[in-house]
């Protein structure tokens, strides 16, 4: 017995002793470089890849280097690493432990296009360093010390694939990182298409303590630290815009310190210590700091401790916010405060895009405040403070309560609103108003809003001595107003400080129901006294205005009873189908002295009776008729009584029909085209003539078969308005005058006319002539002017022959003394 078991303790020893010094040869480099050659062999036969490896070392200990590794799928995918390490603990691995004591990989390039379906890589690698100290099977728990990428460029694209519908296995592992360190590297991440791309030049950035929990979907970091040299966000289908252009990002100097960050997926738990974060951005903003602590849960968010600084602007401020203060009926509460103070450049850099344009150039340099502190919940939000300040320009301060925020029909609010201006130039300036001025004012005002539409609001302006209150309110949904409205010793040069206007004090009232005045359904009653107004040295006062409408039916007057001004006026309209069916005005005007109020230069006054009737479609279909009688115009050494003056007017689609008779004076236009058709003609000829003047080169056909169809016919006397008007004003005055013109495509331009005895007081013109004519060159022009032996300030005759040509014009003048000799005959082209 004892022999048998020598010989089979032998043999058993022999078998050891071969295995042991089979493995043994394993760690031998000529067998590792005959298992390696081999290896790639297998790889290359099997696979699409190409595997060569320089040298390769395995010690005892299972740590395994590799030198010169190559792996090629051509031309697509190929990888190429100087050195790979692989360090492997093995020694608990029958209690299902391993440990990784190093997986380290330098210096490689990696080229990816199609090995990873959904992923493609461009990477340039300086170091990767990976170590895993226990990876528990049974548990399924990985402990990892440290993760370091150095110096490497990493350029990732995503394409896109078909969605995976295959059943998974859920991931129950337990990750547990004590650090992560990144430095001197680049990460650019590309979506499908192209259409967003993400890019991070990392100076430096560390990851510590990171707990992940893939089964409970929950994320722990203890502190996340990364300074950037930079960073950006660009979607390349999106537009550019000035200032800060949220599509086109561009950060540099990045620092972010973000602490105790923890999430949730389950419990949809959010918190975040955001402890710094900086940056310059390319529009020119820059970030000094922000820091907020948040944090999210099922029921309730809060960001507290909120701390923003620039160069020109900071806020501080805390919400805490119950999730049920956003649903209707529950008792859940808000609470906000802010304290913000907002500066001209930072205003106009982020909000650049969406500013009118002009906006910036008049923009105040004040710095904006904000100050706010909000209570409540969607049922009842109650404003304490809401201050909206800008230093010197204007000062908001605003308290009530808004109810019912997310009801549309039952949307209420009980606002009052302090308002105080001081210079509000920048409003002028972007306005253009050269001529208005607002002054210091005071405005209080409380606001009340029912049932989403129901609008009452008590106003009062103070300016000065002056007041101005207005009552009103208004039903948006069924459009019923009423306004009242009160001045008292308003100074409205305050206002307009180039005008004579001075103190008004009246009161007006106003109620109504509909704002479409075409509809009968429109009712409307207005009326409006001035009790004083001062213009210049004078006062206007006892000036009544009433208005009605009602079921179509239109009515208004207008008396004025003061020394500058007597006037009663009265118009009755009725109003159908949408079209001014009837319509009257009578106007009955006593007296109005234009030099008082400033309309004239040398002292003038007037009166005179006027009567007019018309309909209107509002579109292309009018009539009118209209007579002025009685007229009395006084001037300082005369009284004039003016021919009466009539005017008829009938337009239609089809054509226009003018005529005006005043004494001697006629004129008459017309057209068999309608006034749309009329000034359509009229801006196409305007449009093609500014063309063919830049181009320099007219081509008259062209113009002339833009022509509109129009004849014009004007004649006038000594006895007619228009003769009295430029006697008593310029003291110009002539015997008789008469012109008419004829325009048509077919036709062209042509017309003559004459004025005769013409006396300007310095010039006495005896006769002038002209006539227009379309020949096939173009436009042409013959005129003359002369005086006759009887006129008492000298004899000659001239005359003149112009034409347009396609690149200028041409013109001929010739003059003849009294003595019938040529004095001037000259040509001139240009």
């Amino acid at each position: 017995m004892k022999r048998a078991l020598k010989y089979i303790f032998k043999t058993l020893s022999v078998l050891v002793l071969l295995i042991a010094m089979l493995i043994s040869s394993l760690y031998l480099p000529p067998i590792q470089k005959w298992a390696v050659d081999r290896l790639s062999a297998w790889v290359d036969k099997e696979t699409e890849f190409e595997l060569t490896v320089g040298s390769i070392h395995l010690t005892p200990l299972l740590d395994l280097r590799l030198e010169s590794v190559h792996i090629e799928k051509a031309p697509t995918d190929v990888v190429d690493v100087e050195s790979a390490i692989v360090d492997l603990d093995l020694s608990r691995l029958l209690m299902l432990h391993v440990g990784v004591e190093a997986i380290e990989l330098s210096k490689g390039n990696i080229h990816i296009t199609e090995l990873i379906e959904s992923v493609a890589l461009d990477a340039n690698i300086n170091n990767i360093t990976l170590i895993a100290d226990d990876i528990d099977l049974r548990k399924k728990c990985v402990s990892v010390p440290v993760a370091m990428l150095d110096s490497c460029v990493l350029d990732i694209k995503l394409r896109e694939t078909p969605e995976d519908t295959s059943a998974s296995s859920p991931l129950d592992w337990q990750i547990d990182v004590e650090k992560v360190h990144v430095c001197r590297s680049k990460i650019v991440l590309h979506l499908p298409n192209d259409t967003m791309c993400v890019s991070a030049s990392l100076r430096e950035a560390t990851l510590d303590a990171a707990d992940i929990n893939l089964g409970n979907a929950a994320y722990g970091i203890g502190n996340i630290s990364i300074i950037a040299d930079s960073l950006s966000y660009d979607i390349p289908s999106a537009d550019s815009v000035v200032g800060l252009d949220v599509n086109h990002l561009s950060f540099k100097n990045v620092e972010l310190k973000l602490d105790k960050l923890y999430f949730n997926q389950g419990s949809s738990a959010l918190y975040a210590q955001l402890r710094r974060l900086a940056f310059e951005e390319k529009s020119g903003f820059r970030l000094d700091n922000l820091s907020v602590n948040l944090s999210l849960d099922s029921t309730c968010f809060a960001a507290t401790g909120l701390d923003f600084q620039t160069q020109y602007s900071s806020a501080t401020g805390n919400i805490n916010l119950d999730l049920d203060a956003l649903s209707k009926g529950k008792r859940g509460n808000l609470e906000a405060e802010l304290q913000a103070s907002l500066g001209s450049k930072d205003i106009l850099c982020l909000a650049a895009a969406y500013l009118p344009k002009d906006l910036a150039k008049c923009y105040p340099a004040q710095p904006l405040n904000l100050n706010i502190d909000v209570s409540g919940n969607v049922d009842s939000l109650s404003l304490q403070v809401c201050d909206i300040t800008m230093p010197s320009i204007i000062d908001v301060r605003t308290t009530g309560a808004i109810h019912n925020l997310i009801d549309s029909v039952a949307l209420g609010a009980d606002l009052r609103t302090d308002i105080t201006t001081m210079n509000l130039s920048c409003i002028n300036r972007y306005l253009g108003l050269t001529d208005v001025h607002f002054p210091k004012m005071v405005l209080h005002a409380d606001t009340r809003l029912r049932q989403a539409s129901q609008i009452s609001m008590d106003a009062l302006l103070l300016e000065g001595k002056g007041r101005a209150h207005l009552a009103g309110s208004i039903d948006l949904e069924s459009m019923v107003y009423q306004a009242r409205a009160r001045i008292t010793d308003l100074q409205l040069h305050d206002f307009l400080p180039h005008d004579s206007l001075y103190l008004l004090s009246a009161h007006a009232k106003l109620s109504g129901c509909g704002t479409d005045f075409l509809s009968r359904k429109t009712r409307l009653q207005a009326q409006l006294d001035i009790d004083h107004l001062g213009y210049a040295s004078w006062t206007l006062d006892s000036i009544h205005a009433d208005c009605r409408l009602k079921d179509g039916k239109a009515m208004a007057e207008m008396n004025s009873r003061n020394e500058l001004l007597q006037f009663y006026g009265c118009i009755d309209a009725t109003i159908d189908e949408r079209k001014l069916q009837e319509t009257s005005f009578n106007m009955d005007l006593g007296h109005i002295d234009l030099y008082a109020l400033r309309m004239a230069e040398k002292p003038f006054s007037a009166s005179m009776v006027m009567h007019m009737d018309g309909s209107s479609d509002f579109r292309q279909t009018h009539t009118l008729n209209a007579r002025v009688e009685a007229m009395e115009l006084v001037t300082a050494d005369s009284i004039l009584h003016p021919y009466d003056l009539a005017v008829n007017a009938n337009l239609t689609p089809d054509f226009i029909q003018l005529e005006t008779l005043a004494g001697d004076l006629s004129l008459s236009v017309s057209s068999s085209q309608g006034l749309d058709s009329l000034l359509c003609r009229f801006d196409n000829v305007g449009k093609e003539l500014e063309r063919e003047i830049d181009s320099l080169r007219l081509q008259q056909n062209v113009l002339k078969d833009l022509l509109p169809h129009l004849r014009v016919d004007f004649a006038c006397g000594a006895k007619n308005p228009l003769s009295n008007i430029l006697r008593h004003t310029i003291g110009y005055s002539f015997r008789d005058m008469s012109f008419q013109v004829l325009s048509s495509p077919m036709e062209g331009l042509k017309g003559n006319g004459h004025m005769h005895a013409l006396n300007t007081g310095a010039i006495l013109l005896d006769s002038m002539e002209w006539r227009i004519y379309q020949k096939e060159s173009g436009v042409s022009l013959d005129a003359r002017v002369a005086n006759g032996p009887r006129n008492r300030m000298v004899t000659f005759q001239s005359e003149l022959r112009a034409s347009l040509t396609d690149t200028g014009a041409n013109a001929n003048l010739v003059f003849i003394d009294a003595k019938g000799k040529k004095s001037v005959d000259f040509g001139l082209a240009f």
